[in-house]
């Protein structure tokens, strides 16, 4: 009997251990040097001082350092990526945006900064259990459209109501440079314009997938596609509200996403990104919001995956619909029901609705096709620009 006992005792000390082990393995406080940019060579495992991180295809790291006693026996280091999932990484950028591949979090072995060995420099205090650290991450594109590409970013950090960043509940540092591309390194793209809507793909000569972006869109909307073949096609962008859609949900925050005209149907399927914010779900997290596209004048489901960390659908199609992003589900219905529920429910993330109920956005869909045959005899076709590797 005193063996079970002895046996039961030991057993409720170890899950303790693992109790406290667990709520140890994340920080609540952190401090973000948002000042002081670092390169990182994997070989050598050495950080090098960057003063202006300005070189294409370079990523360029930023400290983030612990400042909770309760985490890695209150050591400066962060060890593990892991131990951030209290907060949230997110980019704001107001030019350049194609630039920028990436934000994130990423955990470094060091044992050099400039030269240095990390016992001989004291660059990241002497308050560290290991070598290992953790920084944000900034990736930048190596191949590009043209020579010179401002990149005017702020990388917000932000945690929840007992999550610090810097003191405070979000933290943000500005990434400003300037990247100069070679015309010979420059990747293949097409911007669209509302005035040059017309894209004709003959000058594409290899399979390798282009990237096309449209210019009116206030948010980075993108398609990347092979189009090597591909006939002309009509691919005007407008973000105008379908007031049919906004007069039946009243209630709900809307988001158009149009393709106008009737000729915009790929030989080949590529992924159409869509950025839209998270929302907050019941439980306040944070939660995908919900997107529709609008068919034949009727709000269906759409086939497409939402990308959390850089906040966007993504679908995969050969086709540029006519899309509407909500922050809120919309509950639709046949076209002879006429519920007054239909304004909307709850709040959950996803792209999910059922039924199609008649918006009357078809009206769109005709006018586009008018303005194509406008653009088609005024405009000519927009030129495909292209640079080699």
């Amino acid at each position: 009997m005193k063996k079970v006992l002895a046996t039961i005792l030991a057993l409720t000390m170890a899950l303790g251990m693992t109790t406290v082990a667990m709520a140890a393995s994340k920080t609540q406080n952190i401090v973000v040097d948002g000042d002081r940019a670092y390169t990182y060579d994997a070989d050598d495992k050495e950080l090098t001082s960057v003063t202006n991180p300005s070189t294409p295809g370079k990523t360029y790291y930023y400290l983030v350092k612990n400042k909770d006693d309760k985490y890695n026996n209150g050591k400066d280091n962060i060890t593990s990526v892991n131990a951030l999932s209290n907060f949230k990484l997110r980019r704001s950028i107001s030019e350049g945006s194609k630039a920028v591949e990436g934000v994130s979090f990423s955990m470094k072995e060091v044992k050099k900064i400039d030269g240095k060995l990390l016992a001989d420099t004291n660059v990241f205090g002497e308050n560290v259990s290991s070598n290992k650290f953790t920084f944000i991450a900034v990736s930048i594109n190596e191949n590009f459209t043209s020579n010179d590409i401002d990149v005017e970013m702020d990388v917000n950090i932000y945690g929840s109501s007992k999550y610090f960043v810097n003191d405070d509940e979000d933290y943000s540092f500005a990434f400003d440079y300037t990247f100069s591309y070679d015309e010979t390194s420059a990747k293949s793209y097409i911007s669209v314009s509302e005035n040059k809507p017309l894209i004709n793909f003959d000058d594409i000569d290899d399979s390798d997938p282009i990237e096309i972006s449209f210019n009116d869109a206030d948010v980075d909307i993108r398609f990347v596609v092979n189009a090597k073949g591909q006939k002309e096609l009509f691919l005007r962008y407008n973000d105008d509200e379908v007031e049919a859609v906004v007069d039946k949900y009243p209630n709900a925050t809307l988001d158009f996403h149009t393709f106008e005209g009737n000729n915009k149907t790929f030989k080949r399927t590529g992924k159409l990104y869509i950025p839209a914010d998270e929302i907050e779900g019941k439980d306040g997290k944070m939660v995908a919001p919900y997107l529709y596209e609008i068919v034949d004048g009727k709000i269906t489901t759409v086939d497409a995956k939402y990308d959390s960390y850089n906040q966007e659908f993504v679908i995969s199609t050969n086709k540029l619909g006519n899309y509407v992003v909500s922050d809120t589900k919309l509950k639709t219905a046949s076209n002879d029901d006429d519920d007054d529920d239909d304004d909307n429910t709850t709040n959950g993330g996803g792209t999910s609705g059922t039924g199609n109920p008649d918006t009357g956005a078809n009206d769109v869909v005709g006018v586009a096709v008018a303005l194509a045959v406008v653009s088609v005899a005024a405009i000519g076709a927009a030129s495909f620009k292209k640079r080699t590797k």
